[in-house]
Parts: structure tokens; sequence; C-alpha cells
């Protein structure tokens, strides 16, 4: 059946996540897989984070390979495949990671919720990516990223750039739109919009309540493949000494600025040099 356009089309895909994992959570089969890359990965009792980190890496390159999705005569086919395909092909797109380390997280009592973003700046609308996030601790709220399916990803660092998330319940038909960043056309950098708070936890992952479980970037297994949320230089876009934006106190000197700052520069004295 085919999906329909925008945001009704990403419900009803994120409506087929929620009924394959809800089958494959209490499948003998998926729940053995997760019960056996936690006792390879040496996790200890009643360590969540560590589980959610032993889960994640099994789910990486190069366990896992990241295909899109296939494409016909007539267009692209959305495809999500089933949790024993999975395990079996190890391969898939954004949204089989999601239903994939969902699933995994969810046999061994992890509640997880999805995040999609649209980060294409040809259209600023559409969600783009989708990715999991696993509850660190039960009740207390804090949710940890687990986004495997884009190059550079880390373990605990949610996508930097986006235009619109969204935050999706797994378990009802709910879902939390959060404000998006505005990405300036010039050289890059960004524009903070409303949410300015998501935007520096996005930038400081590492800084923050989930500093522990971060491990240190593994690269991209994807060489020189690029898509619109992969991670641009320098992180974040933002905040780099020695540029307009930089951080408190930097200095700025002819080696930091761009050309475009100079020959601007230079524009607004000649024109007041014609005035005097």
């Amino acid at each position: 059946m085919p999906l329909p356009k925008g945001d009704d089309g990403v419900a009803r895909t994120i409506r087929l996540i929620r009924d394959l994992m809800d089958a494959a959570v209490t499948d003998a089969q998926v729940n053995e897989a997760a019960i056996s890359i936690l006792r390879n990965a040496g996790v200890e009792n009643f360590d969540r984070a560590a589980k959610l980190r032993a889960l994640y890496d099994f789910v990486s390159w190069p366990n896992f390979l990241y295909v899109e999705d296939p494409v016909g005569p007539f267009g692209p086919k959305e495809t999500v495949r089933t949790v024993r395909t999975l395990l079996r092909v190890r391969a898939g797109d954004c949204d089989d990671y999601t239903l994939l380390l969902a699933s995994l997280a969810g046999t061994v009592g992890i509640a997880t919720r999805a995040v999609t973003v649209a980060s294409d700046p040809s259209m600023p609308q559409d969600f783009s990516h989708i990715y999991p996030e696993a509850e660190l601790t039960p009740g207390k709220g804090d949710f940890v990223p687990m986004d495997a399916a884009r190059p550079g990803a880390q373990f605990g660092l949610p996508a930097q750039r986006y235009f619109r998330k969204r935050i999706w319940s797994l378990t009802d038909s709910s879902y939390k739109d959060v404000s998006g960043q505005r990405v300036s056309s010039l050289h890059g950098y960004v524009m903070l919009g409303q949410d300015s708070n998501v935007a520096a936890q996005d930038i400081s992952a590492a800084t923050g309540g989930i500093a522990n479980i971060i491990a240190a970037s593994k690269g991209s297994p994807y060489g020189s493949f690029v898509t619109p949320y992969t991670p641009v230089s320098p992180p974040a876009g933002y905040g780099t000494p020695g540029y307009p934006g930089g951080a408190p106190g930097a200095s700025l000197s002819l080696t930091g600025i761009s050309p475009v700052w100079i020959i601007i520069g230079l524009g607004v004295a000649i024109v007041a040099a014609r005035k005097l």
C-alpha cells in the first residue's frame, strides 16, 4: 500500500514500527538474541547504560550494513523489515535500525521512544531521519539517543541539525514536537531557533547527564557518503573561536576571518571614504 506523503506517511511508518516491535519484544528468538548480545559484551547486572551501549555496538558498523530502501521503476519503496529478518541479514536503513534497537532494548525491559528530524534544507518540513532513544533511568525521563544509522554516529549523540524534531511514543499514538534550528546561509552557521536549550544539549551532549556513557567517535563507516543529517565541521556549526559567533572572549584576527568578511569590510570602508 503506498504511503501518504508528509507527516501522515511518517505517522503510518511509526505505527508499523510499533506493531512490529510489539510482536518482537515477546518473540523468544529476539529475546535470546538480546540476552546473548549482553552476555557476550560482559555487562554487569543492573548496569542499564552498559546494556544499551552493548546493543548499540551490535547494531553498528561493521556488524550492520546501512542499505537504503529499494528503488524500482516507479520510485523508492518504503520498507521496514521484521526484527527476525534484521537479525538475519544485518542490514537496513534508519527505520530498520530504529525498530531493531527498540525491540532489543524492549525485550530486556528497557523502554524506548522514536525521534524524527527534518534536516534537508531543500525540504525543511519533511522528516528525513529517525532514530530511537532509550530510557536510562526508569521513571526519571532521561533518555539516551541511540542513533546508529548516520555517518559519524556516536552512542548518546543526537542529531545536531534539524528544522523540525518530533518525539514519538512507542507505546501509544502520542507525540511531542520540538522547535527546530534554523540553518543560516552564511558559512553554514546555525542560528538558534526557539528551543535554544535543546540545541545547546545537542551540541554539548558529552557534558550532560550521559557524559559517562558516551564513547569517542568510531568515525564514519560510509566513507564519502553524505546525507542531509551528516555532521558538519566545525562541530555544531558555531561557537568556534576566531569566527563570528565564536566563544565568549574569542579574539578575531585576519587569519581567523573568512575572505567574505574581509571583502565586506573593505567595501564598507570604501563607501565611508567616499562620503568623506
